[in-house]
This record gives structure tokens, sequence and C-alpha cells, in this order.
């Protein structure tokens, strides 16, 4: 996005200054409209050689069929008022099995994937005997279908809770096992409030101000899938899909591909989950992984490894989004490889600039 919003300065600069040369009748408005023309006509260049470097490999990647599953729940605060929080967590539960079981019987898969937060507590550490059954049930899904499941929950340690994604797999006599990924940029002031800024005064003004902690950052995981492959997934949770340097973490660390989970229900129209998403596309665009993702009211969508929407659910729809995306776990971008440098130049060269132009000026 830093090289994008250059070109873009650039381009415009090029305009004034041909706009400027034409309303002073020099003859050298044309020397300004060919350098812009230049820019775009490179960047063109370059997009199409990269989307045609991405389709071949794309063509002879090995893929992963996953099933996305979107059942439609918003507002778990209202309903668990109306419900009980017990009958609201296992009316969850139970929709989002039965929309699994319903398409793995259609359709085989590799791994199945729920929303952000589709499990509302700690998994792996209950705080009471419901939410050991519940954890019970969860674990004998996975189990009973053979199938890697992942989802969102909470985690914990002794320092506080965290937004996590859970990895959970078979491993043979009716057993399973998980890794937990905790989620890296809690949403500010919703999700988690700075230590320096936090106080009682403020939770007091703010009643819903939350309290989960920042996980430790980008983290590869490894998931035994039932034919024997292994996949390297790159989990991004919600707020994680708007940070660059994530995604660059995760592949340059040997991602295949990008799991995204969300909670985008608090939207109130289709234009912020929609912002949301064409946004999770960059990570895609930026690195060259396709990416699988996951929310309770929409978009679930499979972005290719060019961040083209293949695949989606539309807002507030209920369903399963059976895809299959490539898994490019080697391939290389320019992003990828300088990061941020681009920008970091930016930045010394403006200051150059502005310190060249005062000068000059005095």
């Amino acid at each position: 996005m830093p090289g994008l919003t250059l070109v873009v300065l650039l381009v415009n600069e090029c305009a004034l200054a041909a706009l400027a040369s034409f309303r002073a009748r020099r003859r050298h408005a044309w020397r300004a409209l060919a350098l812009g023309t230049a820019l775009v006509a490179t960047l063109a260049a370059h997009g199409a050689w990269r989307g045609l470097s991405l389709k071949g490999a794309e063509a002879s990647a090995p893929r992963v069929h996953a099933l996305l599953v979107q059942a439609n729940f918003a507002r778990y605060g209202e309903l668990a008022r109306e419900l009980g929080e017990f009958e609201t967590v296992a009316l969850v539960l139970e929709t989002h099995f039965a929309l699994s079981a319903e398409a793995l019987a259609r359709t085989p898969a590799d791994l199945v994937v729920w929303p952000e937060t589709v499990y509302p507590t700690t998994f792996g550490s209950p705080k009471s005997a419901d939410g050991a059954a519940f954890d019970r049930a969860i674990a004998a899904f996975a189990a009973q279908s053979g199938v890697p499941l992942v989802f969102g929950s909470h985690d914990a340690d002794a320092g506080g809770e965290y937004n996590a994604a859970i990895f959970l797999e078979a491993s043979g006599a009716g057993r399973v096992s998980f890794d937990a990924y905790r989620k890296a940029a809690p949403f500010p002031l919703t999700e988690r409030v700075p230590d320096w800024l936090d106080s009682p005064w403020l939770r007091e003004a703010l009643p819903w101000l939350g309290a989960w902690r920042a996980g430790e950052g980008a983290r590869v995981i490894d998931l035994s899938l039932s034919d024997g492959r292994t996949l390297r997934a790159g989990p991004l949770i919600c707020y994680d899909a708007l940070d660059p340097s994530l995604a660059r973490t995760l592949a340059r660390d040997g991602a295949d591909l990008f799991v995204t989970l969300s909670n985008d229900s608090w939207f109130s129209h289709a234009g912020g989950p929609r912002l949301h998403l064409l946004v999770a596309a960059f990570r895609s665009i930026e690195t060259g992984r396709a990416q699988l993702r996951a929310t309770n009211t929409g978009f679930s969508a499979l972005i290719s490894p060019r961040g083209a929407i293949e695949q989606r659910l539309a807002v507030n729809e209920r369903g399963v989004l059976a895809v299959e995306a490539p898994l490019l776990g080697g391939y290389a971008t320019p992003y990828s490889r300088i990061g941020d440098a681009l920008p970091r130049a930016a930045g010394v060269l403006a200051i150059a600039a502005c310190a060249w132009a005062a000068r000059r000026k005095r």
C-alpha cells in the first residue's frame, strides 16, 4: 500500500506540473504527461507480470479443501440476556455443529473454520462444569469428524485473558490435541486499553472497555491434516488483518496460507464488513498467500493469492462456503523481501526535501 500511495502521489504531481506548463504556454507539458503515463504503464506491467507468475504458481500448487462456517449470530450479549448464557452458548455451538456436519456429509474437507469468539470462554481451561462440558462437546466433534477444526475462543494465563484462535485436531483413539494463537492486535479501547491509560475512573465512565491482553505476535501453526499432510497456517484475528507486518512475518516464516477469523457483527451496515474484507485482501496481495476468512455475519470468503475475492457469503447470510485454496508456502513477493523499507526511505527523503526547500527559501 505505501508503494501504491507513492505512485498515486507522483502521478498527481506530474498532472499538476503538466497543467502549470500548459497554462504558462510552455512547451514542456508533454514531459510531465509522459512521465506520469510511464509510471502507470510500469505499474500495470508489473501487475500483469505478477499475475501471470502467481497463476503459474497456483496451477502447480497443492490444494487444501476447507469449509468456512457462517452461522449469522450477532449481539451475543442481547441473546444471552434473552435466553441465558448457558442456553446461548449451547445454541451457537449446536448450530455450528449441525452446519459443519451437513457440509462434511456433502463435501469432504481437510479443514473446518469457524469465526472469531464463536466460543466465548476459555477452551482447555474451563471456568465451570458447564464450560468443561462444552469443551468436551467441541473435542468430540473434532474427534468424530476426523477433520481439524479452527475456531475463535479465549485463552488465559497468569497475565490475563486473550482473544484466541484454537487449532484443534484429532490425535487418534478418540483423543484430540490443540494449539492456540493469541491475537496480536486487540482493537484499541474496545478489546484492550493501554496500561498507561487504564484507570478505575476511565472504566467507570466507559464500562464497555475490554481487558484482553495482546498476544506475542505472528506465529505459524502446523496443523496435521487427515491425509497425512502438514498445513502451515498463518492465523490472523480481526484487527490483525490490518497490520501488513504481521502477514509479512507469517509469509517469511513459511505460512502456506492465512486463516483469518473475524467478528464484524458490530457494523451497522454492509459497508463496514466490505471495507474490512477488502483491506484484508491486501495482505494476500502483498505476500502472495491465499486467505480463508470466516466471520459470524459476513463476509466469509476465499481470497486468492492475487487478492481476488474468489467466493464469499453475503452479510447476514447463514451457510457454509466450500472452498479450495492453493498453498504457496515458498512464494516470495517484493514486500516479503523488503518489508517497510519504502515508507521509511520516503520519510527520510521527505525530511531532506523539506530541509532543502527551507534552506533554498532562506
